[in-house]
């Protein structure tokens, strides 16, 4: 007989491995799981909805639960992947939110809008009919969509650029593959309209001033978005100052129960971002993420290669609820990029006329807000900001002739800064009719230097000259009603006011919209609505 002898290191060893085995097999029995939560809401009044009830469609044992007084809710222990979610409500219409991805790594906050119903009767029964087409704004007839985060994420040429992900959108197509410039039914994008959290800003794209109102990609990563709109025409009155489209970007809440940090890496971009509560047990809540470019980590490792783009930003929002004065919130975008080139100092490389020039490009954006958003009554909430911008815009081209003789081409330093303070008033007078009357006061100042040369092939220096440091100011006034005439026609209707003091001129804007449901599948829809646009100095 043969006996085997086992040593003490051998008898750890095995237990060792016996004990992983375990709990690999008691890992793979277990369901991973997430919490969901969030706010429902009346979407004309901004009330939250007590009582409504949320489920996920067929979850195997049922999930659901039911909104509190303040129509906040919480669904715990969610399977994580792709889930859809049923909410109804007495009086209200249906809302579905289909294929919506959980993860293990973070928690997800839902805000959700229900409309109300025009018979206002009994309970609604949900059915998964949900149109994607249709904006967050009530006010919008047609021509525009809602996009999220997640569709940013999940488009393949999005990069998690909004601009390039309403490139697929019909109306609208890139303008080329360099850059996220898009043109909205042969209109170019320098008349887009940006707003972040209600403001006007300048386009935030990084390096904007090389390109007509398009860039590298947006300032702002899309782990910031909210549920957010784009408008391709025949815009809601409250939109003025537009010509060709409308991007209205809502930045999320951070996370004000726990918190989360998040890296990532991309060929746009590494980033980092972080969220959660001020203090536990509290309601304020941060977010912020930070991007540096990948582009710019190859020029500090390979100096010798350039002409990429460089760039980095920072986007932040802080939300401080309170119990009886509303809810305040301060955001910031910011971005830095450049660009530079420098040549070979040898005519003989030169394969393209490109190659004679050096050039040395910047911009910079920075936009940031403070807003207020409390509820009056059971059907009012009144809205306002203070925000300001700016951006700097420096550009430095100089040309080399075969003899290497140095020619000046522009030398542009360009400088905007932009106040407002806006402010509007929704009311919600029945389920038949909402009104949303609102103003902006803004401040406009520049200061340009400019300096360039015409002709390169005759000028052996700058003829044209621009030296100039003013200021401007521009009034807005708008008032919108939403009409519902049946059970299947409503009406969007307003006017848009806008003044520049420099002429005094007042641009007169109606908006008409008109929805007509022939069936469950089929909508008629007329819109009409005049928009102007100021130019740049």
């Amino acid at each position: 007989m043969h006996f085997i002898h086992f040593n003490t290191e051998c008898m750890k060893t095995l237990c060792l491995a016996l004990f992983l085995v375990v709990l690999s097999f008691s890992a793979l029995s277990q369901e991973i799981t997430q919490q969901i939560r969030g706010k429902i809401f009346d979407s004309e009044s901004h009330v939250g909805l007590p009582g409504a009830n949320i489920s996920v469609i067929g979850s195997d044992p049922f999930i659901g639960t039911t909104s509190d007084l303040e129509g906040n809710f919480v669904l715990n222990e969610v399977p994580v992947g792709r889930i859809s979610i049923q909410i109804s409500y007495i009086g209200y219409e249906n809302y579905f939110v289909s294929d919506m991805l959980v993860s293990s790594g973070k928690e997800v906050v839902l805000n959700i809008p229900l409309t109300e119903s025009f018979t206002n009767l009994g309970e609604v029964v949900i059915t998964p009919d949900i149109e994607r087409d249709e904006a967050m704004n009530q006010m919008a007839t047609l021509s525009a969509k809602t996009f999220s985060v997640e569709d940013a994420s999940r488009y393949a040429g999005g990069m998690d650029d909004p601009s390039r992900l309403a490139s697929t959108f019909a109306g609208v197509t890139p303008s080329t593959v360099e850059n996220n410039e898009i043109v909205i039914r042969g209109n170019a994008a320098k008349g887009i309209l940006w707003r972040v959290e209600g403001v006007e800003i300048p386009a935030p794209n990084h390096l904007a001033g090389l390109f007509s109102g398009g860039g590298v990609n947006t300032i702002f990563n899309s782990n910031m978005l909210s549920n957010s709109d784009f408008h391709t025409g025949a815009f809601p009155s409250e939109y003025g100052n537009a010509l060709s489209g409308v991007f209205d970007i809502n930045l999320r809440t951070g996370n004000n129960t726990k918190r989360e940090y998040a890296e990532q890496v991309g060929s746009y971009g590494i980033d980092f971002a972080a969220e959660g509560p001020f203090a536990k047990g509290k309601n304020a809540s941060y977010l912020l993420n930070y991007r540096y470019s990948t582009y710019g980590l190859l020029q500090d490792l390979l100096p010798q290669v350039t002409g990429l783009p460089s760039y980095s930003d920072l986007s932040l929002k802080l939300n401080f609820p309170t119990r009886n004065a509303g809810i305040f919130s301060l955001w910031s975008i910011n971005g830095m990029g450049s660009i530079k080139y420098l040549n070979e100092k040898d005519p003989s490389k030169w394969k393209t006329n490109y190659d004679s020039y050096d050039y040395d490009i910047r911009y910079n954006l920075t936009a940031s807000g403070m807003n207020h958003r409390k509820i009056i009554g059971n059907n009012s909430y009144l809205s306002s900001s203070v925000s300001f911008s700016a951006t700097e815009y420096i550009n430095k081209n100089n040309y080399f002739r075969p003899d290497l003789q140095e020619i000046p081409v522009s030398d542009q330093n360009e400088i905007d800064y932009k106040y407002s303070f806006a402010g509007f008033l929704n009311h919600k007078f029945s389920n038949r009719h909402t009104n949303r009357t609102g103003f902006a006061v803004n401040r406009l100042q520049y200061k340009y230097d400019v300096a360039a040369n015409t002709d390169v092939a005759i000028n052996d220096r700058p003829d044209f000259f621009v030296k100039s440091n003013d200021h401007a100011w521009y009034y807005q006034f708008y008032s919108q009603s939403k009409l519902k005439l049946t059970e299947n026609m409503d009406l969007n209707a307003g006017l848009h006011f806008m003044m520049l003091n420099t002429n005094n001129k007042v641009t007169v804007e109606p908006r008409l919209g008109i929805n007509r449901k022939l069936s469950d599948n089929h909508k008629l829809s007329f819109a009409y609505g005049r928009h102007s646009r100021i130019e740049r100095y």
